[in-house]
């Protein structure tokens, strides 16, 4: 990764596909943080407001 997102500090349409995929990949027997840049980038994107807020309206935890 280049930065905070996948490519660089600028949201691409890969950013939320990957976040959704992440999300879905926590459940298999290796813990995300494995890998450190995929957890980084997951912890990142839980802590940003839009994505927080767009959780809380589909009931997401």
């Amino acid at each position: 990764m280049l930065g905070r997102l996948l490519v660089g500090d600028r949201r691409t349409i890969a950013d939320p596909y990957t976040f959704a995929m992440t999300r879905w990949g926590n459940n298999l027997p290796k813990p995300l943080s494995d890998y450190p840049n995929l957890y980084r980038f997951y912890q990142h994107l839980c802590e940003d407001a839009g994505v927080q807020r767009a959780m809380a309206q589909q009931g997401i935890h």
